[in-house]
């Protein structure tokens, strides 16, 4: 899965503080998720994409509803300039 954010300018260190503790609670807790990261647009520095392979779409479902998920939304929401936008990937090797 690519989750693509646009960041409100100013915000992005907001977000990228926001974000790293999240990704950091991810890979400790949650090992369903083989990948998980962010990246920032290299020509745009408000624009970031989060990568994620997780195991399978139950997990993907559970991980939303965990405590330290749902703490962390509102600090990513406020840096946000629109609605994310999700694209759905299926591994194939």
């Amino acid at each position: 899965m690519l989750i693509h954010f646009d960041i409100t300018p100013g915000k992005q260190a907001d977000f990228e503080a926001a974000t790293t503790q999240h990704v950091h609670n991810i890979r400790e807790r949650d090992p369903s998720y083989s990948l998980y990261n962010l990246t920032r647009d290299r020509d745009c520095d408000t624009r970031y994409v989060s990568m994620q392979l997780f195991e399978s779409w139950e997990t993907q479902l559970a991980h939303q509803t965990y405590d330290y998920v749902l703490e962390m939304m509102p600090a990513m929401s406020a840096c946000l300039s629109g609605p994310p936008t999700v694209e759905w990937l299926e591994v194939v090797a």
